[in-house]
C-alpha cells in the first residue's frame, strides 16, 4: 500500500502539493526495492471520508498514479477511499494502472460514513466507455463496516466473483491493521472459486496460516511501515525481510 498523504479537496489538506507527490513516489519505489509484485495507491489520509470523492481528489490521484506508473516496473492498482470505484476506475484507465480495489463492489454495508452501496454495474459502465478494461479487487465484508444483510459469508462471496464479475477477492479483519480469521479465508476462497487476498492484519507470524487457509497473496500495508505504524513512511528493509521470508 501507498498511503497518501491528504490530498487537495479532503479535511485535513495542508497546501503542500510538493510533499504528497513526494511521499507517494518515495513509499512506491521503497516499496518496490523491497520486493512486491504489485503497489495499491490509496487516499488514505482524507479521513473523515465521503462515500464518493470530488474532482480535486480524482485529478490528484490521477496525477499521482500516472508518476509512480512511470517509475515502477510493478503493476500499479487505485483504492479510492470510501466507495469511489467508479472513479477510481476511471483514474486507473487513464493513468496506466492495471487494477482497481471496491470496498463494497456488491451488497450494502453500514459504515462510518453511512450506507455503502454497490457499484459494480456502474464502474463495468466507464471500463465500457473508455473501451478497456481493468481487474477488480473486491471486498467481502471489507474492515470499518457491518453489512446490513442476514446473507451467509459464503452467498456473498460466491456473488462477489459470480454475478457481480469482481476478479480477486479481499477478506480483511475489522480494521486498519487487524487480521481476519482463517477459516473466513477459507469459506471466501471455496465459496468464490476466485483468487483470494488477505487484506489487514498480515505479519510473518501468521502469513503461512493464511496460505494454509487458501490464500494467493496479501495486501500489506501497516506492517511495511517505519516500526509498523500505518502513517509512517515505508521501511523497505522491513519489506525485503518480509517478502524474503515469505518466499
Amino acid at each position: 500500500m501507498v498511503h497518501l498523504p491528504p490530498l487537495p479537496g479532503s479535511p485535513r489538506w495542508d497546501g503542500n502539493w510538493g510533499k504528497v507527490l513526494e511521499r507517494a513516489l518515495r513509499d512506491a519505489k521503497a516499496l518496490e526495492e523491497g520486493g512486491v509484485d504489485a503497489i495499491i495507491v490509496e487516499n488514505y489520509g482524507d479521513y473523515p471520508f465521503s462515500i464518493r470523492v470530488g474532482p480535486l481528489t480524482v485529478a490528484a490521484m490521477t496525477k499521482i498514479v500516472s508518476e509512480i506508473v512511470k517509475e515502477v516496473n510493478v503493476e500499479v492498482g487505485v483504492s479510492l477511499l470510501r466507495n469511489s470505484a467508479p472513479e477510481a476506475a476511471a483514474v486507473a484507465l487513464v493513468s496506466g494502472a492495471s487494477f482497481i480495489r471496491s470496498n463494497q463492489w456488491c451488497w450494502t454495508s453500514d459504515a462510518p460514513e453511512g450506507l455503502l452501496t454497490p457499484v459494480a454495474r456502474e464502474t463495468f459502465e466507464v471500463m465500457r466507455a473508455f473501451g478497456k478494461r481493468v481487474k477488480v479487487i473486491a471486498d467481502v465484508r471489507v474492515k470499518h463496516a457491518s453489512p446490513i444483510s442476514n446473507r451467509s459469508l459464503c452467498d456473498e462471496a460466491r456473488d462477489m466473483g459470480g454475478r457481480c464479475m469482481a476478479d480477486l477477492l479481499a477478506v480483511s479483519g475489522s480494521a486498519t491493521g487487524h487480521a481476519p480469521s482463517p477459516e473466513d479465508v477459507r469459506i471466501v476462497k471455496e465459496c468464490s472459486r476466485k483468487p483470494v487476498v488477505v487484506a489487514s492484519g498480515v505479519t510473518p507470524e501468521n502469513a503461512k496460516e493464511f496460505l494454509s487457509a487458501g490464500a494467493d497473496g496479501f495486501i500489506i500495508g501497516t506492517y511495511f511501515k517505519v516500526n509498523g505504524v500505518t502513517e509512517n513512511p515505508v521501511d523497505a528493509e522491513r519489506v525485503k525481510r518480509f517478502v524474503s521470508e515469505l518466499k
